[in-house]
């Protein structure tokens, strides 16, 4: 009984722990993967910040140029088409 454990234990080393190893090496993403894939999300995030803060600004322009510079009803603003 204890030569089987033994013969099962040492087939375990021998097949099993080298494939969970390279397994687990192959799991893990490089440094400078992992880096890149920072870098990108980073850049989206800077473009859709670019992107809020210009619509941001846009808004407030108009806001700020009063209800006589928007095209459109001044009471309720739905837009007026040009030469109505």
């Amino acid at each position: 009984m204890t030569l089987h454990i033994a013969i099962i234990a040492l087939g375990v080393l021998v097949f099993v722990v080298p494939f969970v190893v390279s397994w687990i090496r192959r799991a893990r993403r490089p440094p400078a993967e992992r880096r890149r894939e920072l870098e990108l999300e980073r850049q989206r995030l800077a473009r859709q910040r670019r992107r809020l803060a210009a619509e941001r600004g846009l808004l407030a322009a108009e806001l700020a140029a009063g209800p006589a510079a928007r095209p459109g009803c001044p009471w309720c603003g739905f837009p007026i088409p040009p030469g109505a």
